[in-house]
């Protein structure tokens, strides 16, 4: 961290506060360390610290560099301080590369910008150390999710824009599609309807590309219960699906009226089933497989 003048000298001073009433703010001495009679809130639990800024009314306060020792190592935070706190913008990084840009209020983090070595920004809001409330987060392969955060993920309603043109708007849970939500593919297809830990479960409608529509009952990823198919040459089938194929009992209405209602399996016409056709109003019954 880039350095701020001249900073304290080094010599540790044991904190020694009992039943100290500061302008009416107790100070608890577990929570509060002292140098050269300057307290610093010491939320980071650090053994001991330097400051090269003003100490006013016993506090640390205004602008400058603070050295935090903890561990044998130093962290160095840049920013500005109200009577011991982190109390407006403060810059700082960690060992591993991480760096932070974060408005402080009262010591609380509120919000600001956190980057990583490998490319991940995050931009938002802040509450307890974490990514919380609304913000965006860029990922490195330049995905891009903007929404809620629940401790550093997802969660609740974002959207999520992929860097191949995909994108959905809907609610998450833990980094994953949870909830309802839409997802626009590139190709021009469209799912509207219910996710759980990133796969379509539930209810749903999807919209192909070439007109075609299914609407019902979906599990895995797949068309999975009953359902509606309706075909973009007009043709409709109601009944039932098994991994996205008809599978079970179902109606096939075509375009010219024709109706067939019966078994199916693997997708086509199976065991016994009723065919009417709707220019004579003949019927077959138990047909072969189609």
């Amino acid at each position: 961290m880039i350095g701020c003048g001249s900073s304290v000298s080094v010599s540790h001073q044991n904190l020694s506060l009992n039943n100290i009433n500061i302008k009416k703010e107790k100070i608890d001495k577990k929570e509060w360390i002292k140098r050269d009679g300057c307290l610093l809130f010491n939320d980071e639990k650090s053994d001991d610290f330097d400051w090269n800024g003003e100490c006013v009314d016993g506090f640390v306060e205004g602008y400058g560099e603070l050295k935090l020792y903890k561990n044998g190592e130093v962290k160095s935070i840049l920013g500005n301080f109200k009577r011991g706190k982190k109390h407006g913008q403060c810059s700082y990084s960690t060992k591993n590369g991480d760096s932070y840009q974060i408005t402080f209020v009262d010591g609380e983090m509120k919000y600001g910008t956190y980057k990583s070595p490998n490319g991940i920004i995050y931009k938002g809001e802040w509450r307890d150390g974490k990514a919380n409330g609304e913000g965006t987060l860029i990922y490195p392969n330049g995905d891009v999710y903007i929404g809620h955060f629940v401790d550093n993920l997802p969660n609740g309603k974002g959207t999520y824009k992929y860097k191949n043109g995909d994108v959905y708007i809907g609610y998450w849970k833990n980094n994953k599609r949870h909830g309802k939500g839409r997802y626009q593919y590139k190709s021009g297809d469209v799912y509207d309807g219910e996710w759980v830990n990133n796969k379509k479960e539930g209810f749903g409608i999807y919209y192909y590309s070439n007109g075609d529509v299914y609407k019902g009952e979906w599990a895995n990823n797949k068309a999975n219960g009953k359902g509606v198919y309706k075909y973009h040459n007009g043709d409709v089938y109601d009944g039932e699906w098994v991994n996205d194929k008809r599978e079970g009992i179902g109606s096939y209405l075509y375009a010219n009226g024709d109706e067939y209602i019966g078994n199916w399996s693997n997708n086509r016409k199976s065991g016994e089933g009723t065919y009417r056709y709707a220019d004579s109003g003949l019927e077959f019954v138990s047909i072969p497989n189609g």
